[in-house]
């Protein structure tokens, strides 16, 4: 059982464009960014900064998803 609760993903309604392209790329929504959501702005940051890591660069993002996975 998390300490913190997240929240319910209605309650972030102001994110659900970037929620709708996690459900797209990883098929699902973290529960730490739902937990984030309770500070709107640390959120918004970790997702720029997922963002900025997994989806630019020059390493292929395939290999990116793997090592986040691990």
């Amino acid at each position: 059982m998390p300490h913190v609760a997240p929240l319910d993903r209605s309650e972030l309604s102001q994110f659900e464009d970037k929620f709708a392209r996690y459900d797209k790329i990883r098929g699902f929504l973290p529960n730490s960014i739902l937990t984030m959501g309770r500070r709107p702005n640390i959120a918004a940051a970790f997702m720029q900064l997922n963002q900025a890591v997994l989806y630019e660069g020059t390493v292929p993002e395939a290999l990116k998803m793997m090592v986040a996975l691990m």
